[in-house]
């Protein structure tokens, strides 16, 4: 690959024959930064010494100016590389074209803080004999506890919520927010049900799926949330995400005052709302 990336690009449409293309520098990220930090197509470009791990879940941990700085001024390297994740794993690789050497960490778990970034920088500063004296250990100790602190400050921003509309123009009867709610453009529904031992506290169900299931309380006006705890998450198999409006579903009401739909915001970054209609409120009254 790294030596795809001295090439001239291809005209045809093989992946190997675009690599120039893709590595190169197309927009600056993080700016302001005295030395090169670009982003590629997928890939960022670093000169180090300097900040990496920007596009992963370590990146919000700490401020650009409070980041642990990999490498020391007198080792300057450029760096490659390229995160991933999804539910189950991370992935974290790492090129180095003045070396042609390159290092993948992938691991099979999602830990509490991006353990694929620390363990790929411990890597690096052994292939380089980098001496930043950055301890990955403590730091990715104090990262898991950030990570631990950001869901609890996600409960607790919720119940000022609570506390600051108290309650407010919520319809009375429960009842009124029990259905099917269906995405009119993709295929994926949700229920809304009371559950029989306790039909004070909806519950919402994706799918229909019981292991689907989760506790939906109410929030404020016509807005409920399903908002889980870092252990509540991890036991569930859920991405990392302590974005409080992700758990929020919003219901809308027609000019006589009835539940018709709701709202979800699924991705605060690209703003996108997926809007799911009512369609039956039959024999979801209890689960």
């Amino acid at each position: 690959m790294l030596d795809a990336a001295q090439a001239t690009p291809g005209l045809d449409y093989s992946v190997l024959k675009q690599v120039p293309g893709i590595l190169s520098s197309h927009i600056a990220i993080k700016s302001p930064s005295l030395r090169e930090r670009s982003y590629g197509y997928g890939w960022i470009r670093t000169q180090l010494p300097g900040v990496v791990g920007l596009v992963r879940d370590n990146a919000g941990l700490w401020d650009m100016k409070d980041s642990p700085v990999l490498g020391t001024p007198d080792q300057l390297l450029l760096m490659i590389y390229h995160q991933g994740s999804t539910v189950g794993y991370y992935t974290f690789i790492a090129l180095f074209p003045g070396s042609k050497s390159a290092i993948a960490v992938l691991t099979n778990s999602i830990a509490v803080s991006d353990a694929a970034d620390w363990i790929d920088r411990i890597f690096i500063r052994a292939l380089f004999d980098l001496r930043d004296n950055n301890d990955y250990v403590k730091l990715a100790e104090e990262g898991n506890k950030r990570v631990i602190k950001s869901y609890q400050d996600r409960i607790n921003a919720g119940d000022e919520l609570r506390e600051k509309h108290d309650g407010g123009q919520q319809i009375s009867r429960l009842e009124a927010y029990v259905g099917r709610y269906n995405n009119p453009s993709k295929p994926f529904h949700i229920v809304i049900m009371l559950p029989e031992e306790n039909n004070s506290e909806l519950v919402l169900q994706f799918q229909g799926l019981k292991d689907r299931t989760y506790a939906l309380r109410h929030l404020y006006h016509h807005v409920f949330d399903w908002v889980l705890t870092h252990d509540e998450a991890k036991r569930r198999g859920r991405y990392p995400d302590t974005s409080l409006e992700i758990f929020w579903f919003k219901f809308e009401l027609d000019k006589h005052g009835h539940v018709n739909s709701l709202i979800w915001v699924i991705d605060l970054i690209g703003s996108t709302i997926e809007i799911f209609m009512k369609v039956d409120v039959h024999n979801y009254g209890f689960c």
